[in-house]
This record gives structure tokens, sequence and C-alpha cells, in this order.
């Protein structure tokens, strides 16, 4: 696979006084090499470190090798995610990766909301709209039909509220791509909103709100927020306050997901080889 150094301290990423092919160090070599092969479908990268490595921090730590600095500008196309974007005809933005050594497909849902769009008395109605949407939809009235029709094949899927982004994404195998992306587009264009369900959910929320303050980490991070953007949506918990989702009723989330969940607003991600129309 590579003609470089098989000494240990190579392998591990240590530079070595031996040069291998263009004159790169051997450390180098099978950093790049390593790297470009786990990028190109490899299921079981040989070693965790070169794989997570972003290749822009490679090329900043060796850009004082001239040599080296040639080399990666050369060859950084190779490294560089291959997608395709394209704008339908409702505004709809969708990019699709192939990934051609992969036997399952990620799809994600982008819709560009967040914590940050709301005001003083709905703050936490993204957070609480991104629940509702997994607890049942028009060809699956429940939570558990959703469950069963992504799950149920072998999928994973899950959703997040940020304060810019909202997002719902599954990961299933390839073959049942296309039933999977059938249930998340009901999930988000055809959601029930069950009464019962909004009060169930409002619950389980309102005890989220409630137990920041047991996660230090979490409870600092927001403490961040607030000193940095005081008075803010920025500066406040992305789920809200107790006392506003306390309050938000089934008409506000209709209409916030009318406002909002809109094809123009939508970044629709797919990564998979073999979906091309």
């Amino acid at each position: 696979m590579i003609s470089a150094c098989s000494k240990t301290e190579t392998l591990q990423g240590r530079p070595c006084s031996h040069k291998g092919e263009q004159g790169l160090p051997c450390a180098l070599l099978f950093l790049c090499k390593l790297t470009f092969h786990t990028q190109n479908g490899y299921c079981r990268p040989l070693f965790q470190l070169p794989y997570m490595q972003k290749t822009s921090i490679i090329v900043k730590r060796c850009a004082s090798d001239q040599v080296c600095r040639g080399y990666w500008l050369r060859k950084k196309y190779q490294f560089s995610m291959q997608y395709e974007r394209t704008t339908l005809q409702n505004g709809l933005r969708l990019l699709m990766a192939p990934m051609p050594g992969m036997r399952s497909a990620s799809i994600s849902f982008f819709f560009t909301v967040g914590s940050r769009y709301e005001s003083n008395t709905n703050a936490g109605i993204s957070h609480f709209l991104e629940h509702m949407l997994f607890k049942g939809s028009k060809k699956y009235p429940s939570a558990r039909l959703i469950s069963e029709a992504i799950e149920g094949v072998g999928g994973v899927f899950n959703g997040s509220t940020g304060k810019e982004l909202t997002t719902y994404s599954a990961r299933v195998p390839s073959e049942h791509l296309l039933e999977v992306m059938h249930a998340l587009a009901d999930m988000v264009r055809h959601p029930l909103f069950d009464p019962i369900e909004i009060e169930k959910e409002r619950s389980v929320i309102i005890e989220e709100l409630s137990s920041t303050h047991d996660d230090p980490q979490e409870w600092v991070s927001l403490l961040i927020d607030q000193a940095m953007w005081p008075g803010l949506p920025l500066g406040r918990d992305d789920a809200g306050f107790v006392e506003t989702v306390a309050k938000i009723q089934r008409r506000q989330m209709l209409d916030y997901l009318a406002e909002y969940y809109r094809p123009q607003s939508l970044s629709w991600n797919i990564r998979h080889s073999l979906f091309v129309s």
C-alpha cells in the first residue's frame, strides 16, 4: 500500500529521518495515503488519528516544509468531499455526496431556523416542535410507527435544535433508503401535533430545563452565552424557559411550522453513491 519506513514511530505519526518517495518523510507519506484511502470508502480505517485529522490542519502543520506544502497543494483535491448541489424549482437545496465504499446511506434535513429566531414570548418553540415531529405524522400516526419505519429496518434517526439550525437525520442500510426518506419527509411535512402528545412532551421538556443545573458543563456553557449576549436570544437556552414552554399552544406550533418549515429554508443532504435522481 505504501513505500515507507516500517518503524513504529513512523506508524504513530512521528517523523523519522528516512525519506520516502518524492523526498517526503515516511510518516507524512503514511498519513497522506492512509487519509486518502479511508476517505474513499474503506470501511475500517487502520488507525483513528489520520482518519479523524482534518486536511486543513495537516496542511498547516507541514506548511513550513516547501516540498511537503507543494505535495499537499497538488493532492488536496483528493481529500475534499465530492458532492453535487441542486436547487429545485420550489427552492429546496439538495446536496448529494457519493460514498462508493459504504453500504449505508445518511440523510439529513437542515432547516435554517433555531432559537435565535424566537421571541421572548415563544422561546423554546423550535425545540418543542422538533420533539413533536417524532410523535406522529399523517402516514405514521404514532411514534412507534415512525420508529418501526426506520429502526425496524436497521436504521437510526435523531433530531437536534441549535441557535440557527434544526436538524433531522437518519442512517440506514442502502436498500431501505427510499422508504426512510418518505418517512422523514412525512414527519416534517405532515406532523399531527396530537394534543395528548403535546402535553406529554411539554412535561419532558420542562424536566430537561429543570435538570440543566445538574450538569456543570451544560450550566457553565449557558452562563457563558448569557454573559456574551445578555438579553438576546443567543444568550438563552435553546430549549427556552419553563414559563414559555408551559404556555406554548398547538396553534402556535402550526403557525411556526408554516412560516419556517418551507422548501426555501431547507437543505437536504444525502450521502450515498446510488442516489442519482
